[in-house]
């Protein structure tokens, strides 16, 4: 499904800094993210070399943990199952 952007919704969004997301909440208080298309590469590039820094700065720092698929499965069960609740 597409929704259509209102005149003054498209200039708000085009008046925002290149990459910029706007923040959208409706009127039942659910909050969202609205990005342009065409940012999303960048966006999701910068996140993951963001994402990539913090861990390399934490093995760095001596902040690591052993591997454990397992306990990684679970941790991401968790996490899945705390989403799907909200």
């Amino acid at each position: 499904m597409n929704a259509k952007l209102t005149a003054e919704q498209h200039a708000i969004i085009r008046s925002r800094e290149l990459g910029q997301p706007l923040h959208v909440q409706d009127d039942q208080g659910n909050n969202y993210l609205l990005i342009a298309a065409e940012d999303m590469p960048q966006l999701w590039s910068d996140y993951l070399h963001s994402e990539v820094a913090k861990g390399l700065a934490d093995i760095k720092a001596g902040n690591i943990v052993s591997w454990d698929p397992d306990k990684m499965k679970l941790l991401a069960r968790n996490v899945a199952t705390v989403s799907e609740s909200r």
